[in-house]
Order: C-alpha cells, then sequence, then structure tokens
C-alpha cells in the first residue's frame, strides 16, 4: 500500500488496496480484531525504555487520554457520516443499498485522507470504537 502525504484522524485503522485505485480504510481494526497488538506492544516499549532522561515521552501508554479522545471524536464522525448518507437517500434505504455505500476522501468523512470506506468498515469502526472506549 502506497499512500500519498495525507492525514488520516481515525485512530487503529488498517489500510488495504481497495477498488479504482483508492486505498480502502478499516477504522479501528486493529482494536476490533488484534487487541493483543497493542498490549504486547506497549510491553515491547516499556520493556525497550532504557533512558531515564527520556521517560517522559518514551513511557506513555497506548491507550491514554489523548488516544481515548480521539476515538470518541473518530466515532462520532463515522455515526454522523451514517446519518448523513440516511438523509441523503431519504431515510427508507435499503439494507442492500446500505452495504454497497461507499464514502471516499474527506469530503465524505473528515479524517478519511485520499482513501475510501465502505458501511461494512464504518460499521466495524463504530463497534471497535464504542467497545474500546467502554
Amino acid at each position: 500500500v502506497q499512500l500519498p502525504p495525507q492525514r488520516i484522524t481515525l485512530p487503529f485503522s488498517l489500510i488495504t488496496d481497495g477498488p479504482g485505485g483508492m486505498n480502502q480504510l478499516t477504522p479501528g481494526w486493529l482494536l476490533q480484531y488484534s487487541p493483543y497488538t497493542i498490549a504486547r506492544s506497549e510491553v515491547k516499549f516499556a520493556n525497550r525504555r532504557k533512558a531515564k532522561r527520556h521517560d517522559f515521552y518514551t513511557g506513555w501508554k497506548i491507550l491514554r487520554a489523548g488516544v481515548m479522545e480521539m476515538m470518541v471524536d473518530a466515532r462520532d464522525r463515522l455515526v454522523y457520516a451514517g446519518q448523513q448518507q440516511q438523509q441523503h437517500q431519504g431515510g427508507g434505504a435499503s439494507s442492500s443499498s446500505k452495504k454497497k455505500a461507499v464514502f471516499k476522501t474527506d469530503k465524505a468523512i473528515p479524517g478519511l485522507g485520499a482513501n475510501q470506506l465502505t458501511e461494512k468498515g464504518r460499521q466495524i469502526g463504530i463497534t471497535a470504537y464504542t467497545d474500546a472506549i467502554q
């Protein structure tokens, strides 16, 4: 996967090659499908840290307050994008058109960057962020 310079503000996302030459993003994928990776990384970084003078910036936890705020914000943006799409489709969208929904770039969801997100990916992100926040 190659990414152009951009800002992606959907933490713990998986970025894969997507159809049409755009990368596909799955928000919160690491939280949902590989939480052990986060726990293992936290232990690994803590054991690797040896310099005492740098403890103030190397001793951070991965799931600290600032990251939790990013997840709350990301979840709210994902929920809002779904509400906006539902209003755009007239509120009574069928389940087949819902599953085919694709959000493209920051215009659809702020923080998506130059990537795309499917409805299934949006639902995964909402679930992952909600579970992590609780």
